[in-house]
């Protein structure tokens, strides 16, 4: 995740600015379970970060709705 790479560099809040976009963009029910996981990797990467910016992503993550399993998408075994 680009985010992730800018809070290496120790661009905080540019870091923290990305993942909000991403989570402006993608509705909550509608984050897939390797984004959650990557948010939650930036979120501790910037764990010491107390910026506005930083403190309302981390919000904004602890505050994600419960991944539903998904059922079957579909009738066809796929081959079974």
């Amino acid at each position: 995740m680009l985010a992730r790479g800018e809070a290496a560099r120790g661009r905080d809040d540019d870091a923290a600015a990305l993942a909000g976009q991403v989570l402006d963009t993608i509705t909550p029910d509608g984050l897939r379970s390797n984004s959650r996981e990557r948010l939650a990797a930036l979120a501790d990467d910037l764990a010491g970060v107390d910026t506005a910016t930083a403190l309302n992503l981390r919000d904004r993550i602890n505050a994600l709705p419960a991944l539903e399993p998904v059922g079957r998408s579909s009738a066809e075994p796929n081959g079974s």
